[in-house]
């Protein structure tokens, strides 16, 4: 800055404290330490790239305006239009709008303990009851062998929703392992015998007996989470 008055820039650049936490893919854009915008003469710098709302001591992100994932990472800040007022002394004041029209929420539905395959779709509208906008929503949990889950049977089980995105994340089977190891006269209790003496990490082992119990009651969906 090379007059008197206040001066503020505005500018798409990643200022280097905030690289650590940069948003997946994206990369680093005219990088700048925030320290030298105070040292450069300027009041303040509104800044964009980051789509984390930041409020620095020298420099704003205002974040998106709308939703652009789900799981975007919260700062505690929100996202939305800034009105940045600057006083004779180049003191700071802002005030933020949050200006979003859609609504995500990202929820984790735990399907232990379910019965049957009605009952995953009950849990599953009594997380959705009273929620608006878009959700996704992410089924876990144990449930017995003969559960089996799939996202198509929630097809409009909340059609008060925009939108529902639904997805399978850990879901584990609850085979009675040790009751199953005792009948070692049956392909399946000698399976599990034999997996059981095997030399695999916990995961593993979980892994490999689901799967193979799968496969011995006939069942095709043996992928495990």
């Amino acid at each position: 800055v090379d007059r008197g008055g206040l001066h503020v820039a505005l500018f798409h650049g990643s200022a280097r404290s905030g690289l650590p936490f940069q948003e997946d893919g994206k990369e680093p854009h005219a990088p700048f330490d925030a320290d030298r915008i105070a040292a450069s003469g300027l009041h303040h710098a509104l800044v964009g790239h980051f789509h984390a709302p930041v409020d620095g001591p020298a420099h704003t992100y205002p974040g998106n305006p709308e939703p652009l994932t789900f799981g975007e990472r919260d700062t505690g800040t929100p996202r939305g239009a800034v009105v940045v007022e600057i006083d004779e002394r180049g003191g700071v004041t802002r005030t933020r709008h949050p200006v979003a029209r859609t609504v995500l929420h990202d929820l984790t539905v735990d399907l232990t303990g379910v019965a049957t395959r009605d009952e995953v779709r009950e849990r599953v509208a009594g997380t959705l009851s009273g929620v608006e906008g878009i959700a996704r929503v992410t089924l876990e949990g144990e449930v017995p062998p003969d559960v089996d889950v799939h996202l198509a049977d929630l097809d409009g089980v909340a059609p008060h929703l925009e939108a529902l995105v639904p997805r399978i994340g850990r879901i584990t089977v609850s085979y009675d392992i040790d009751a199953i190891r005792e009948r070692i006269d049956t392909v399946r209790g000698r399976f599990v015998q034999d997996v059981l003496d095997a030399d695999l990490d916990d995961d593993l082992r979980r892994r490999v007996l689901v799967t193979g119990l799968r496969a011995l009651d006939g069942r095709t969906d043996l992928e495990v989470a």
